[in-house]
């Protein structure tokens, strides 16, 4: 637990830095600052490597609503593998009073609309 500590306690510090900026930023209405911070945060995503260490790629996430039943989010991962889609996220939003769940597909952008298009001929509701 201490091996890294004085390298998360740097990490942290510079976090608390950052932090420390972003707050004056809003607080004072510096739009300039505040730009150039979210700036230097999209770049710094951007520069986290891709799948497999690759560059990154467009994603797009498709909305379907599954109903609450034994065997449906299987019979959707089916039905999306049908479609030759590759499905590289999932999140499932599920609120046990409700007859159906919204589950997110995150999928590569050019391969979206094919999937809704499948997914709807298959009667899937999916949200746009």
């Amino acid at each position: 637990m201490t091996g890294n500590a004085a390298a998360v306690l740097q990490l942290l510090g510079e976090v608390r830095g950052q932090l420390d900026l972003l707050i004056d930023a809003v607080s004072t209405g510096a739009r300039a600052d505040l730009a150039a911070l979210l700036d230097r945060g999209v770049a710094g995503t951007r520069a986290i490597p891709g799948k497999h260490g690759g560059p990154t790629r467009p994603m797009q996430s498709v909305f379907v609503s599954v109903p609450d039943h034994p065997g449906e989010l299987a019979r959707l991962f089916a039905d999306a593998g049908s479609a030759e889609v590759n499905i590289e996220d999932v999140h499932i939003d599920h609120d046990p009073g409700r007859p159906v769940g919204l589950v997110e597909l995150l999928v590569d952008e050019a391969s979206a609309e094919q999937l809704l298009a499948s997914l709807e001929s298959r009667g899937w509701v999916t949200h746009r």
